[in-house]
């Protein structure tokens, strides 16, 4: 939205009275999920919001093939609702613990199907070097959680194609040393 815009509509919000905003933010949260979501997960944040977050998430990376015929692998939407709850939300563990449900559920499918396609690996290696980049700079207060949880994904990433592990590894070991796997 462009600067004139948003000052327009900052101009009308600012004439209307407590009700009328009550009222335009109910028919916002009743027009779509993803309204729905964000403010949920901005106004009351709560794990209820996180787990919406999350389900969308998995259901994008590794969608039910077996009742769907035409599902189909989505990490634009995947990505999304990461992105949506990172702009409602200023909690950055939670936003942590989305980015890495992203590459779990990845690392899994992988596992569970042979996945023969070097975009998949490239979707989950970019948002692991966004998670080690967080953890190391600043969000270093909790990497001590996080880091157990990525080098579980290191190693089970072992039978995936395309060199995954070895990325995985690489990035985990340039921002926490070569030891942290040992």
């Amino acid at each position: 939205m462009k600067p004139a815009e948003w000052n327009s509509i900052k101009g009308s919000l600012k004439g209307k009275s407590p009700g009328e905003l009550l009222g335009l933010v109910k028919d916002l949260y009743g027009l779509s999920d993803d309204n729905r979501n964000f403010l949920e997960a901005r106004v009351k944040p709560d794990p209820k919001a996180l787990k919406k977050y999350k389900a969308i998430i998995s259901d994008a990376i590794y969608p039910d093939f077996c009742n769907d015929r035409h599902a189909r692998i989505d990490f634009v939407r995947a990505r999304k609702a990461i992105s949506d709850f990172g702009k409602a939300s200023d909690d950055p563990e939670s936003l942590l613990e989305l980015m890495i449900h992203y590459i779990e559920v990845g690392t899994q499918q992988t596992q569970d199907v042979c996945i023969d396609y070097g975009g998949y690996y490239t979707s989950m290696e970019s948002m692991f070097g966004r998670v080690v980049k967080h953890l190391h700079g600043k969000n270093g207060n909790l990497a001590d959680k996080f880091l157990p949880r990525l080098k579980k994904i290191v190693k089970n990433s072992g039978n995936a194609g395309y060199g995954y592990e070895d990325t995985l590894t690489d990035l985990l070991e340039e921002a926490f040393g070569e030891d942290v796997l040992k």
